[in-house]
């Protein structure tokens, strides 16, 4: 006979509360067995019957259907004699919604049936699944769906609700939730944690440099015809047009990998198309430009390139488009209040792909050699005629640091986190409310307790640091008036006055913490 085998529970109500179960074999069928002799269901007699194989004093009961892992510890007795751990199982965290079929996939008893999908890829979960199942590296007790509790080194985490419910998500949402966890942003956690050395805030003043940032005017694009017999070197002028983009066109924010191909730009050309460049330069009519190999020619385009964006720089397009183009600017104020504008390669010419490595050297060339001042190299913002970079200006700034305080070797931490927090105390406490707790649930607070009996007869937890504002507020108001206390003291320009008035206006929605409530 074997000495663990695999049953399934039939009944979990113990009448003896010992969380007893009584549980049938894999193999086997109650009607073989009830009939063996006579009992009452619980008894001595009952064939059916196992205890908990863990130890009282920990809770894990199967559901009905459910598989469980039968030991017998005398097999020549066919009762009383049998114990039962709760599995096996193919989840970590949402035990009592296994399945039989489920339960046995990963056994020989599990032949056909479909396995659970893997969670864990390349040593992570999904995104949508971080953080909710325990590290390799710590210690756990998982509890149903939701909560477990977390042993870390010097730390201690209780949480409960760390995955999404059932009932509130969507219906892709539950199709997804058979097979993975999906973690919720509400969890309610209790979070005990000890350091190695204690750390207090200092603050410093640093100084730090700012670029101003404004919003681009023009983008300036060049490209080659070839790297094999190069000889047409092109220019795109593209305009952005008036609006809000947010920080997308900000001299601080844009480069030279920006996606403008679906963007609120226009191509500058002479025939309204999307294709055609601004500006095009022919250097074989230059006098013995074909005198040159191709590495030479190169040489002479990126001079071309370099002078072009040069005086751009300098003059803005003044004489450089034909008239075709210049009829696009409404006058010629707008040719040359161009800046700022930035600089780069077509896309197209930037990310040349062939299996040719000559053709790729020649490309790094020519990226390498449009270089318009120190640091301003294949792509770049230009700020004005005058300068590249935008105007800096420096300011000091105070920045909140760490650092390790000698007067202690140990820091500790305690933090309750949930959308509501309650500190309740039974003893009277001599306010116009109270809470009737004999009317609470004894095993553990509903919903309904928490919002109909708890919240209406608590109180706001008071913000200290808002309090104490308004108080040096009003010392401030008493301390710098000089009016005849019997008259009403002059209000219109007193600055004192006024901060207070602010702050008294505001004073409820700052000063209580509806969220954190007491009795």
């Amino acid at each position: 006979m074997k000495i663990i085998d695999l049953g399934v529970c039939i009944d979990n109500n113990d009448p003896k509360g010992l969380g007893r179960i009584r549980c049938i074999g894999y193999d086997d069928y109650v009607s073989g067995k009830e009939n063996y002799k006579k009992y009452t269901p619980y008894d001595e007699n009952d064939p059916f019957v196992a205890l908990p194989f863990l130890p009282n004093n920990i809770n894990f009961i199967p559901e009905v259907n459910q598989t469980v892992k039968v030991l017998r510890y005398n097999t020549e007795k066919t009762t009383v004699n049998q114990e039962y751990i709760a599995g096996p199982f193919t989840t970590r965290y949402d035990y009592s919604s296994q399945t039989f079929s489920q339960q046995i996939a990963p056994t020989t008893f599990g032949v056909g049936v479909k396995k659970k999908k893997d969670i864990i890829k390349n040593g992570s979960l999904p995104p949508d699944c971080a953080n909710t199942l325990a590290k390799n590296t710590d210690y756990a007790i998982s509890g149903k769906y939701g909560s477990d509790v977390l042993m870390t080194e010097g730390g201690l985490v209780l949480r409960g609700g760390k995955l999404l419910s059932k009932q509130s998500a969507s219906a892709p949402e539950r199709e997804r939730l058979a097979d993975f966890p999906i973690s919720s942003k509400k969890v309610a956690k209790l979070q005990l944690k000890k350091f190695p050395e204690k750390r207090i805030s200092k603050i410093d003043i640093v100084k730090k440099t700012t670029y101003e940032n404004a919003n681009l005017k023009y983008i300036i694009e060049y490209n080659l015809d070839s790297l094999t017999s190069p000889q047409i070197v092109s220019f795109f002028v593209y305009k952005i047009q008036e609006g809000t983009y947010g920080d997308l066109f900000k001299t601080n924010t844009f480069t030279e990998f920006t996606d403008t191909s679906t963007l609120p730009v226009v191509l500058l050309n002479s025939d309204n198309t999307t294709t055609t460049p601004t500006l095009t330069v022919d250097m074989s009519t230059m006098v013995g430009f074909n005198d040159f190999g191709v590495d030479g020619k190169i040489t002479l385009i990126c001079s071309e390139i370099r002078t072009k964006l040069l005086k751009i720089k300098e003059d803005g397009f003044v004489g450089l488009f034909n008239a075709d183009v210049n009829k696009k600017f409404s006058n010629p104020e707008e040719l040359t209040n161009i800046y700022p504008f930035f600089f780069r390669p077509t896309t197209s010419f930037r990310t040349t792909q062939t299996s040719d490595t000559t053709v790729l050297e020649r490309k790094d060339a020519v990226l390498s050699n449009i270089r318009l001042a120190k640091g301003v190299v294949q792509s770049g913002l230009v700020w004005s005629a005058i300068q590249f970079k935008a105007p800096s200006f420096t300011k000091e700034e105070e920045v909140e640091k760490l650092i390790k305080d000698s007067s202690s070797r140990e820091q500790t931490f305690g933090s309750v986190v949930a959308d509501k927090l309650y500190l309740l105390s039974t003893d009277t406490n001599f306010t116009n409310k109270s809470i009737d707790f004999e009317k609470l649930d004894g095993y553990e607070y509903t919903q309904e307790n928490y919002l109909n009996l708890i919240d209406p007869n608590t109180y706001g937890v008071v913000r200290g640091e808002i309090l104490l504002e308004f108080l040096r507020s009003m010392f401030n108001v008493m301390l710098t008036h000089t009016h005849n206390i019997n008259k009403p003291y002059a209000r219109t320009d007193y600055e004192a006055h006024n901060t207070m008035a602010e702050l008294y206006n505001k004073l409820e929605s700052e000063l209580l913490n509806k969220s954190v409530r007491i009795n």
